[in-house]
């Protein structure tokens, strides 16, 4: 019985979320990955990256080479420091 009563609730509304995320949900962006950069071609240097921190340190200890522009949402690939020479 309590599984109808779950069923027959009405689906939360989610909302919407101001930049950086909006752009998560558009589609039509570019895809500039490939090349290690510091920046995106639209200009801006300010970029979304999943990261994960060393509790020792404070500071990422690991991280996702796939990154998201905040201004335009392109996707990037972050530079590692292996990749100085390239950049």
């Amino acid at each position: 019985m309590e599984v109808l009563k779950w069923l027959r609730r009405k689906p939360r509304v989610v909302r919407e979320f101001p930049l950086p995320f909006s752009v998560l949900n558009e589609p039509g962006k570019y895809d500039y990955r490939g090349i290690p950069t510091l920046s995106c071609p639209c200009g801006c240097d300010w970029v979304l990256m999943c990261a994960i921190f060393d509790p020792d340190s404070r500071e990422p200890g690991m991280y996702m080479l796939d990154g998201l522009c905040v201004s335009c949402g392109s996707l990037l690939t972050l530079p590692t420091p292996i990749d100085e020479e390239l950049i």
